[in-house]
C-alpha cells in the first residue's frame, strides 16, 4: 500500500499513535477490536523510524497535523463497505448507481477514474468493471490497512456504539467482512491527500467524490480536481454536504451554489439530481439515517 503523501512517514507515525492511544484508554472494548488494532500497529511499526516519530511529536504540539478516520470510526465503514448485509448492500447500489448515471450524463471517456476519500475501498471496487483503470486514494491509514488485511481471509470485529441503543446486548455489535468474492487488486490504492494528489496533470477521465466534497474545502479541493482532470474529463460528486472542517462560511456551498461556484475552477456543471439513500444503517439501533445526496457532475472544457 503506497504512502505517498505530503511527509508520509509523520502521517504514519501520528496513525500509529492515535490506534496505540486508544488502546490505552478504551481497554474494555474487547479483544476483537484490540486485535485490529493490533495487527495495524503491526503493519505500521516496521514502517516508522526515529526521526519520524520525533516528526510526529513536533508536529502535534505545533497542531499541524490533519486527523483522518480513528482506526475504530474506520470500523462503521468496513461494515457499510464490506459486511454483505441487505442494508449495507441498499446504501452501496444507491451510491454508486447515482454516479454511474452523472458520469453517463457527460458521455466522457471511460478510461481512468480517481475515487477520492475511498474510505474502506468499496465504493471503487463496484466502480471499477466500468473503466479500464481505476485508481483509489485515501488518507486514513486504518481505512486502507482494513481493506488489505480483507486478502487474507474474513474479518471479524465488534462495532461498539453507545448512542440510541434499546438493551446493553445492543452495545456491541458483531460482524464479519470479507471481500465480497471482488478482486480487491482491481483498484490500484494509495495513501494520500485529496489537496495534494499524487499524479500528473491531466492525468485521469474521471475523478469521483463520493460522500467526501464535505470533507475537505472546495475551495481547495477544485483546483486539484482541475489539475488532474484531462481535458473533456468529468468530475462526479455524490453525497450530502455537511461541511465537516473549520473553515469560513463562504466555503460551506448549499447544493444550488455548487454549478456555479465549479465555473471558478474551470469546470461546467452539465448535470444535477437528487437521491435518496440511507447511510449506515444499524437495525439494533433506535436511529435511521436518510440522507438527500446532491448529485453534479460536471466536465472540464476542451
Amino acid at each position: 500500500m503506497p504512502v505517498l503523501c505530503p511527509a508520509p512517514y509523520r502521517h504514519l507515525g501520528e496513525e500509529a499513535l492515535r490506534i496505540v492511544e486508544y488502546r490505552q484508554s478504551s481497554p474494555a472494548h474487547g479483544t476483537a477490536v484490540d486485535d485490529i488494532c493490533d495487527r495495524m500497529t503491526d503493519a505500521i511499526s516496521p514502517l516508522l523510524t526515529v526521526r519520524s516519530v520525533l516528526a510526529t511529536a513536533a508536529a502535534r504540539s505545533a497542531g499541524k497535523t490533519r486527523n483522518p478516520y480513528s482506526a475504530v470510526q474506520s470500523l462503521h465503514y468496513l461494515r457499510r463497505d464490506w459486511s454483505g448485509t441487505p442494508e449495507c448492500e441498499e446504501e452501496v447500489q444507491d451510491v454508486t448507481q447515482a454516479a454511474l448515471k452523472a458520469l453517463d450524463s457527460t458521455g466522457g471517456e471511460r478510461s481512468r477514474i480517481l475515487l477520492l476519500g475511498a474510505g474502506a475501498g468499496r465504493f471503487a471496487s463496484v466502480l471499477s468493471p466500468h473503466f479500464t483503470s481505476t485508481h483509489a486514494m485515501e488518507l486514513s491509514v486504518p481505512m486502507g490497512l482494513l481493506r488489505d488485511f480483507l486478502r487474507d481471509g474474513p474479518l471479524h470485529f465488534t462495532v461498539l456504539d453507545r448512542r440510541n441503543r434499546r438493551s446493553e446486548a445492543d452495545l456491541r455489535q458483531q460482524h464479519t467482512a470479507s471481500n465480497l468474492g471482488v478482486d480487491l487488486d482491481s483498484v490500484a490504492w494509495t495513501i494520500a491527500d485529496a489537496l495534494h494528489c499524487p499524479y500528473p496533470d491531466g492525468y485521469f477521465s474521471a475523478v469521483a467524490s463520493l460522500y467526501f466534497s464535505d470533507v475537505v474545502p472546495p475551495s481547495r479541493l477544485l483546483p486539484e480536481v482541475n489539475r488532474i482532470l484531462a481535458p473533456g474529463g468529468t468530475f462526479v460528486h455524490v453525497g450530502p454536504l455537511g461541511y465537516q472542517f473549520d473553515r469560513p462560511a463562504d466555503d460551506h456551498w448549499p447544493a444550488e451554489r455548487w454549478p456555479v461556484e465549479v465555473e471558478k475552477y474551470g469546470l461546467r456543471a452539465v448535470y444535477t439530481d437528487w437521491v435518496r439513500s440511507t447511510h449506515h444503517v444499524d437495525g439494533s439501533s433506535m436511529f435511521t439515517s436518510l440522507v438527500d445526496n446532491f448529485v453534479l457532475a460536471c466536465e472540464k472544457p476542451v
